[in-house]
């Protein structure tokens, strides 16, 4: 009994395509699947805002010190602390923005 050969011919380029193309998708499914910042560290964001109520906390960094700024909408009062030892924070303003913005309009010669 004779089978018959059931293999068929493939070129050497198909072959060589297949290859790349199974190597490129296994990267992107590793890439896709491994944890955070493995391949590419994510940058570290020092400024976040969060908001309760009618209250805005928002935090900076400065030049050798980390800021965080508070919006009281009630009071319409802007508050600027800084980081002592990082985990003490010390107030350094307080600013009414009523004041700020007329002073501003004042300035630019708006009414």
């Amino acid at each position: 009994m004779n089978t018959p050969n059931m293999e068929t011919p493939r070129s050497p380029r198909r072959t060589a395509t297949l290859w790349t193309t199974a190597a490129l998708m296994t990267g992107v499914l590793g890439w896709l699947l491994a944890p955070s910042g493995w391949f590419a560290p994510e940058p570290v964001n020092a400024a976040l805002v969060s908001q309760s109520g009618s209250y805005t906390i928002m935090t900076t960094d400065s030049t050798n010190e980390d800021l965080v700024l508070v919006l009281d909408g009630r009071s319409e009062q802007l508050l600027v602390f800084r980081t002592e030892r990082l985990n003490e924070l010390q107030l350094m303003q307080k600013l009414s923005l009523p004041q700020m913005f007329g002073d501003a309009r004042a300035k630019s010669g708006r009414k």
